[in-house]
């Protein structure tokens, strides 16, 4: 009998069974009735989670006349982990009503349920319930593990004062609590706090900021346009070889291209540096170049960069890509270029594509360019508001004002839910 019990509890004391094997090790231990033992219950339970058989668990659970918090715990983490997150707060419920201790893991458990639940009345109440309890603040791991949860969580609702307020309470910062809430800034639009907290983070002695995070921090410095700190950043890329990562060498050249006083040709020597390590850029890095070219007024650089994306590169063009295209044309004054281009693409022709097209000032001094744009337009559903003021404004120049007002009451037929051809009126 000893022997056995040697055997069974080195069986336990493995991370993993199969669950044939946890069906076996669960026979034998209910022949020695070790099963009511909360010890052995834990160690079967978390052997049906690990292979995904809840049945198994919860019967065990249920059948147990003694629950230590250990049980609980492990039973309400098997139904968060396998997103049965109603479950897992239900029994989260009966084990505050059942006054079992409750320790930082269990509130782990919870949080993660609340937060792929999207549920952020309960995540305020379990927040509450860890300041009540002081859980969150027993120890410096418990605080981590908690709090650090809670800055991601609010963090990815956009609830920033409150994550602010959590990281502030944080006794040990790991990378997952700063990179949750610079994270946060810059999906909120708080561009400025992103890049102050990115700072912060690297001041601090044995922290290494991951590829992912350098990117988010390059996305921010693009829509801030402080393209002075991006060079900054670049600067601790090449000193940390992340170049050599395709999410920060693409996040690279958006930060040049789309920064308010946009550096193309950083932009190029980024692409030129992608190639030399042999990363291959994406469509999203062409629409980046692209974009930058048009701001720049690049013309020949633009048709390069589009040319090599389809021939060197086998990347099909997509409608942003055409859309660059178009409005590089008629920068030039390549109005019919632009729209012969425009003609041998697949029906229906996207609106942006045309919108492109009509709203270069070339056209508008054309007016048989313009209306044979704009009766596409018309055709196309998904129309935008601005194609119509400059479709509208163009009649209007060229003292076309019957045609002013039957475009107005297309769009107020439309806005009502008929159409021009449903009123049957020409």
């Amino acid at each position: 009998m000893v022997f056995q019990i040697h055997s069974l509890l080195s069986e336990l004391s493995k991370s993993y069974h199969s669950i044939l094997k946890a069906k076996q090790l669960h026979a034998l231990i209910s022949k020695t009735h070790l099963s009511l033992d909360p010890f052995f219950a834990t160690k079967l339970l978390r052997f049906y989670a690990f292979n995904g058989d809840l049945c198994s668990a919860r019967n065990l659970f249920d059948k147990a006349p003694q629950r230590s918090f250990f049980l609980w715990n492990s039973i309400i983490r098997a139904y968060a982990q396998a997103h049965h997150f109603n479950v897992a707060l239900s029994l989260f419920n009966k084990m505050l009503a059942s006054k079992t201790k409750l320790d930082n893991f269990t509130f782990a458990s919870v949080i993660r349920a609340s937060y792929d639940n999207f549920d952020l009345d309960g995540m305020r109440l379990v927040h509450a319930m860890v300041i009540l309890s002081g859980l969150g603040l027993d120890s410096i791991c418990g605080s981590a593990l908690v709090l650090g949860s809670l800055v991601s969580f609010y963090s990815r609702f956009k609830c920033m004062d409150s994550a602010n307020t959590v990281f502030c309470s944080l006794l040990q910062l790991d990378l997952v609590a700063w990179s949750s809430l610079i994270t946060g800034h810059s999906q909120c639009g708080d561009y400025g706090k992103a890049l102050l907290y990115f700072r912060k983070l690297n001041m601090e002695k044995g922290k290494t900021i991951d590829p992912i995070l350098v990117s988010v921090v390059l996305a921010s410095i693009a829509q801030s346009s402080n393209v002075r700190f991006g060079i900054e950043i670049h600067g601790y890329v090449v000193r940390h070889g992340f170049e050599l990562n395709v999410l920060v060498s693409s996040a690279l050249i958006d930060m040049y291209c789309l920064g308010l006083n946009g550096l193309p040709s950083q932009a190029f020597k980024a692409l030129d540096e992608m190639l030399r390590i042999n990363l291959k850029p994406d469509d999203s890095t062409f629409s980046a170049l692209l974009s930058s070219c048009c701001h720049a007024g690049l013309f020949d650089d633009g048709f390069k960069v589009f040319r090599g994306m389809i021939s060197e590169f086998c990347i099909q063009p997509k409608i942003e890509h055409y859309v660059h295209v178009v409005k590089l044309l008629g920068m030039v004054g390549q109005i019919e270029e632009a729209y012969n281009l425009i003609l041998c693409l697949p029906k229906p022709i996207d609106s942006g594509i045309l919108g492109a097209l009509l709203s270069c000032r070339e056209v508008h001094g054309n007016f048989d360019f313009a209306e044979a744009i704009s009766l596409q337009l018309l055709e196309n559903e998904s129309q935008r508001s601005a194609d119509k003021v400059m479709l509208s404004n163009i009649y209007a120049v060229h003292g076309k004002w019957d045609a002013v007002q039957k475009l107005r009451y297309i769009t107020e037929r439309k806005l009502s839910g008929l159409s021009w051809i449903e009123s049957g009126k020409t």
